[in-house]
Order: C-alpha cells, then sequence, then structure tokens
C-alpha cells in the first residue's frame, strides 16, 4: 500500500500565501470606484467664491478636505436623476451626507447645487445671481468643500458649507479618499496589509 505523505511546512506556506495574495487582489478590484472630481475646476470654483466674499468684505472660506470628498460624492448623487433636488437618492435630507457619513454635525450648514456649467466661471456666476446661492456663498460660514462629477458630457458641481468656530471637531475620522479609496493610497494599504500579512504566514513554525 503506498503510503501518503503530508506536504511540508514550507509548501503549506506557499500556497497560504497565495491564496492571500488572491484575496487582497480580489479586493482591490472590488472596490469602490472613485467619485471622478477634477481637482482644478473644484479649487478655482473655491477661489472665486472667495473673491466674491472678499469684495463683500468678508473672511475666505478655509479648505476642508473632507467636506470636498462629501460634497464630490453628492455631485455624483445628483447624477443619477434628470433634476436636482436637496435631497439623497434615497430620500434622506442632502446633510446626512456630514451628519452619517463624515461624523460632521457643527451647524448652520448649507449646499449649493448645479449641472450644466462648462466652466467655474459660469457656475459661481449662475450661484452669484441666484438670491438663496448668494446667501450662502456671503453666508455665515466658515469652511467649504466643492466637488464636481463629470457623467457623459455634462458637469455636476456641488458646494458645502459649514460653520465650525473651533468649539467641537468639525472633520470626522474620514480623511481624503479613506471612504471611497484614492487609487496611490489604495495600493499602498494593500501592499503594507500584503506585507504585514506573509511576514506572519513565514513567521508559523
Amino acid at each position: 500500500m503506498k503510503r501518503f505523505h503530508l506536504p511540508s511546512r514550507r509548501y503549506l506556506r506557499f500556497i497560504l500565501a497565495a491564496v492571500s495574495l488572491l484575496a487582497v487582489l480580489l479586493g482591490v478590484f472590488a472596490a469602490p470606484v472613485t467619485v471622478a472630481s477634477t481637482s482644478p475646476f473644484a479649487d478655482e470654483v473655491l477661489r472665486l467664491v472667495n473673491a466674491e466674499r472678499a469684495k463683500a468684505g468678508l473672511p475666505a472660506f478655509a479648505v476642508n478636505e473632507t467636506l470636498n470628498e462629501a460634497a464630490r460624492r453628492r455631485a455624483q448623487e445628483e447624477s443619477t436623476r434628470p433634476h436636482l433636488e436637496h435631497k439623497r437618492p434615497d430620500g434622506r435630507p442632502w446633510y446626512t451626507i456630514l451628519d452619517e457619513d463624515y461624523d460632521i454635525t457643527c451647524k448652520p450648514r448649507s449646499e449649493n447645487l448645479a449641472f450644466g456649467q462648462r466652466t467655474p466661471g459660469e457656475v459661481v456666476r449662475a450661484w452669484m445671481n441666484s438670491s438663496g446661492h448668494r446667501n450662502n456663498i456671503l453666508g455665515n460660514f466658515t469652511q467649504s468643500g466643492v466637488g464636481i462629477y463629470l457623467k457623459g458630457s455634462t458637469i455636476y458641481w456641488a458646494q458645502l458649507f459649514i460653520n465650525h468656530d473651533g468649539s467641537e471637531l468639525a472633520v470626522g475620522e474620514f480623511a481624503l479618499g479613506d471612504s471611497a479609496g484614492s487609487g496611490a493610497g489604495l495600493l499602498v494599504r494593500v501592499w503594507e496589509d500584503l506585507a504585514s500579512l506573509l511576514a506572519g504566514i513565514f513567521a508559523l513554525k
């Protein structure tokens, strides 16, 4: 009768490492796609908005990277329907993206939306010519985030406003890119996790 030989520890460690690598890679390619953005356009919107505030004798908005990420997501959400609405696609109020997704609870807060404008100058002019949007731009807010989303040839724009006076932490634990995952940052985290995993596997006795 032929004797059955168990695989060597080295062979088992190799198989385990290969399976772990495959699981990590599958996780990467199954990860959510990052919300599309054009940072130079978003930066220019904030520059133009701050120029309007300067004309009115108001301080410039501070850049809030978490608000930028939330604004990009709001722009993407608005691209899923034929008209703009200050609600999430599931019917929740727009500000739940701050409260529930990013743990930003400071008040007041507000939102400007637009779509179809081709440049930052066009969208800021459109907002300044609308009393409600203008009031937000010139309002009692201290921080702002701008996001855009391109769907076909149409640009969707979102600007979020909050008033953070330093009495509470305005930005939650999510830094820019953590929720959706930027390409470079995601790969760095994947390889760091993989290196740690492999080190543990090959340390087995």
